[in-house]
């Protein structure tokens, strides 16, 4: 028994000091210490299987880990226009999905994005949150590759299914946040403002706000260093907000890229959805 009680005392104090020694190791990448690990578990969790949790200060949320398409349920599997989206949604059943090897669902307005996102108990990213999902995915303006995102205007021939492009992944997790389809955020852009700051003309990003929104632009100059990145804006009325850019926009398309140039209740070939649902820590 004295023998038993003196291995657990050993045992304990070995894995606290392994502990102890890992996190250490390990402070400027917390996700490969073991405590680091314990936490990603723990963010696993959170989320189902078809989402992805991120981390932001006050707590976090779980995005849709692909670009939405329509369930099983839904008439119209790849809806081509307005109509076909309506006759889907009039159907309770119908739901978006997040999965892999789909065709992302489009010719959807932001309204309708929002209300499947509510059928599924989530909604649309803020665009503070989709810029996070957006984190670490590789952002090209030349030598696109086959597995990369989604955005070669030489190959434009359409979306492609999601996921498909491996190496089109966040650093959380997330594909497609680049190309394939734009994706809707809930903010409006009223007459050209955006939290009550004018925001600049359409032109290439030379610097960015904490939520990835263009404080400066350049109408003729791309910068390297936004990897070509653009911002479009029509400054009158209300606008609406998609990110990422799609197939064809070549360099334009990246994390930084932005669109202000269409209401809310736009519907266009190009423009697709993920959902976001809240973490309760």
């Amino acid at each position: 028994m004295r023998f038993l009680k003196l291995f657990f005392v050993i045992f304990v104090s070995i894995f606290f000091a392994t502990l102890g020694i890992r996190a250490f190791d390990n402070i400027d990448n917390s996700s490969n210490s073991l405590l680091g690990s314990v936490f990603s578990f723990q963010n696993k969790k959170l989320c189902s299987d078809d989402a992805v949790f991120i981390s932001m200060k006050g707590g976090g949320f779980c995005i849709d880990k692909y670009e939405n398409s329509a369930g099983s349920s839904c008439m119209n599997k790849n809806p081509k226009n307005k109509r076909e989206t309506d006759e889907n949604i009039v159907f309770e059943d119908c739901q978006a999905v997040s999965v892999k090897d789909a065709l992302p669902w489009r010719n959807i307005a932001r309204h309708q994005a929002e209300l499947l996102c509510s059928r599924a108990g989530k909604r649309l990213p803020t665009n503070k949150e989709w810029y996070k999902a957006a984190l670490g995915t590789i952002d090209k303006n030349k030598d696109f590759r086959v597995n990369g995102c989604n955005i070669n205007k030489k190959n434009a021939v359409g979306p492609r299914l999601t996921g498909e492009g491996k190496a089109c992944i966040s650093s959380a997790g997330v594909y497609d946040m680049i190309g394939n389809v734009w994706e809707w955020v809930e903010e409006t852009v009223y007459d050209g403002s955006y939290n009550q700051r004018p925001l600049p003309n359409e032109g290439y990003i030379k610097s960015i706000d904490s939520d990835g929104v263009a404080l400066e632009t350049d109408r003729d100059m791309p910068d390297l260093g936004f990897f070509d990145d653009y911002f479009w804006i029509n400054k009158s009325g209300a606008r609406g907000m998609f990110r990422g850019g799609y197939w064809a926009s070549g360099s334009d398309a990246g994390l930084y890229s932005l669109n202000v140039t269409v209401s809310p209740s736009f519907v266009g070939d190009a423009v697709g959805f993920r959902c976001v649902k809240d973490v309760n820590n």
